[in-house]
C-alpha cells in the first residue's frame, strides 16, 4: 500500500489524480493550503482522498491526528481481507 500526499495550490484534483498515476501510489491525501482551515502551521486540515478505482472521499474538518486515523482508517479499508503471511511470499 502506497499513499502519497498532494500539497496543491491550483488545479487541485487535477494534480492530485496526476500525481497519483505517476508515482504509481494505491491512494493520495490531498491539501488545499489556501483554505482556511489547512494552513501550514495551523492545528486543522481537510483533505481530499483520490483512488483510482473510487469516487475522491473528503475527510471532514477536524485536527491533523483526527484527519490522520481516518486516513489510516481508509488505507486501511483497501487492504486484502485476508493478507498473505510471509510464509505464504
Amino acid at each position: 500500500m502506497l499513499v502519497g500526499f498532494a500539497l496543491e495550490n491550483a488545479n487541485h484534483h487535477t494534480n492530485a489524480e496526476k500525481k497519483l498515476k505517476d508515482k504509481s501510489l494505491d491512494l493520495i491525501a490531498l491539501n488545499d493550503p489556501s483554505q482556511q482551515h489547512s494552513e501550514f502551521g495551523g492545528d486543522s486540515t481537510q483533505l481530499t482522498v483520490f483512488s483510482h478505482d473510487r469516487q475522491p472521499e473528503v475527510i471532514p474538518i477536524g485536527s491533523k491526528t483526527y484527519s490522520a486515523r481516518k486516513l489510516l482508517e481508509l488505507a486501511a479499508d483497501f487492504l486484502p481481507e485476508h493478507p498473505l503471511s510471509w510464509s505464504d511470499q
